[in-house]
């Protein structure tokens, strides 16, 4: 359950990202700031692993924690 701190927090959060999304906007215009967003998006994928194996760092590949019987992947 999120507190109240906590969703004043994420609407601040948001809030603040729309305005640095407008900003990119207007400065590069729609379509190099959509070029942009994907070309971020194609190096997240590239760079954090966590992007393209969400869930607990067990499920990982190469992670260094055994996983539990919890969150053991069958096989």
């Amino acid at each position: 359950m999120i507190e109240q701190s906590g969703r004043l927090a994420v609407e601040a959060a948001k809030a603040t990202l729309d305005e640095i999304l407008s900003e990119r906007k207007t400065y590069l215009g729609t379509c190099s700031s959509t070029l942009l967003h994907q070309l971020l998006d194609q190096l997240r994928e590239i760079t954090d692993p966590r992007a393209r194996y969400p869930g607990p760092p067990s499920r990982r590949p190469g992670c260094l924690l055994a996983p539990s019987a919890s969150t053991a992947v069958p096989g």
